[in-house]
């Protein structure tokens, strides 16, 4: 998966409250569709196990405000930590950012259950996913 240090939103952010990613992408002065003519999608990465919590609801917002005042959601997913979404180098897909961006983008955590002492993540926007598919040597 290729990397853009401007598109990621949150780089081994620890989350022990629900809290806004710690950086934003701003699209340009006037907002405008990300990635004209190529699709971008959100990836979330765990970059240490989390403890405690229940789930952790992890969304992709958009607003005209850099200070996400009326932020709208783009793409949102659930993960559970006694389903194992939330092990180390557990890596998820939140789906492809949709047309009609505003300004800026960022993410948001929502903590479910007891507050974690432990628990990293990552948040980017990148242009191809990464299959992870075994290939046979038959």
């Amino acid at each position: 998966m290729q990397q853009d240090a401007l598109l990621i939103v949150s780089d081994e952010q620890e989350i022990t409250a629900s809290v806004a990613s710690t950086s934003s992408i701003q699209l340009n002065s006037q907002g405008a569709d990300v990635g004209p003519g190529q699709q971008m999608f959100a990836v979330l990465s765990v970059d240490q196990a989390f403890n405690n919590l229940t789930s952790l609801k992890v969304d992709v917002q958009t607003d005209s405000d850099s200070a996400f005042g009326s932020a709208k959601t783009l793409l949102s997913k659930t993960l559970t930590r006694s389903d194992g979404d939330l092990a180390l180098g557990k890596q998820h897909v939140l789906g492809a950012i949709p047309k009609g961006c505003e300004k800026y983008l960022q993410g948001y955590y929502t903590v479910d259950g007891s507050a974690p002492s432990t628990g990293k993540v990552s948040l980017e926007l990148v242009s191809h996913i990464e299959a992870n598919t075994p290939t046979s040597n038959d």
